[in-house]
Formats: structure tokens, C-alpha cells, sequence
């Protein structure tokens, strides 16, 4: 079975559709999900900026993730890793809930 046969059984008469039904069965025939190479020679300035802005977000989120990485790798290497911090409780305080 081709692709029209099986979208024809599918979808049925082309008539009947509504919009989104026709344009779903168009992108289908036509393929739409690959890139044709039609927009790489087109050029839009706003586009082409917006592009550059998502270049720099990421790469500003890949260097957070780094930072991230080289802390949690080389956390024993801190000079303070073996100490433990902790907290003295005062028991008999009069904000604590617990008596």
C-alpha cells in the first residue's frame, strides 16, 4: 500500500476533513518533518539573532553545568572536607516545640 492509500483508509474522503485534519494529512504526504534545505539559503536578520541569543543561552547554561560538575567531582578536595559542620540545639529554648 502507498502512503495516499493508507492516509485515503485512514482518513477517508478528503472532502469531509476539516483545516487541521487536511493540513495533517498534507504535512504527512509532504513530509514536513524533514528539512528540505529551503531555508538554509534563507536568510532573516531576526532570526539569525535569535539564533545567536539561543547560542549564547546555551552555552551559558553549558557553563553552569560545568561549574556544577567540577564542585561535585572535586568536593573531597575541598580543604575543609573533612570537617563536619554542625549545629548546637538548644533544648530547653522557648521557641522549640519539643518538651
Amino acid at each position: 500500500m502507498t502512503d495516499t492509500e493508507l492516509l485515503a483508509r485512514f482518513y477517508g474522503d478528503e472532502s469531509a476533513l476539516d483545516k487541521s485534519d487536511k493540513f495533517l494529512r498534507q504535512y504527512i504526504l509532504n513530509e514536513g518533518w524533514k528539512d528540505k534545505g529551503q531555508m538554509k539559503s534563507y536568510k532573516d536578520p531576526k532570526v539569525e539573532g535569535f539564533k545567536d541569543y539561543i547560542d549564547a543561552e546555551d552555552e551559558a547554561r553549558d557553563q553552569e553545568y560545568d561549574r556544577f560538575e567540577y564542585a561535585m567531582n572535586f568536593r573531597y578536595e575541598d580543604p575543609n572536607a573533612a570537617t563536619i559542620t554542625s549545629h548546637a540545639r538548644n533544648a530547653l529554648a522557648e521557641e522549640t516545640l519539643r518538651r
